[in-house]
């Protein structure tokens, strides 16, 4: 019962995002990439982007203040 109460959790915080504008086709698309293989897929992917996006804007905070 309490897996099923967290991925309706899930569900409405991806819900909200979409409405939010914070996610788009491309995360769904992404999902759908998503096996049983590898579960942390999804998880994986958004975290490598948000680490790299925060890498490039230091990097370009830091090239504006040279």
């Amino acid at each position: 019962m309490a897996a099923a109460a967290l991925t309706s959790q899930l569900n409405a915080l991806v819900n909200n995002m979409f409405a939010m504008g914070l996610l788009d086709d491309q995360f769904q698309q992404l999902q759908m990439l998503q096996d049983s293989t590898a579960p942390d897929f999804v998880s994986e992917v958004v975290t490598l982007f948000c680490d790299d996006g925060e890498r490039i804007i230091c990097e370009l905070s830091r090239q504006l203040c040279v």
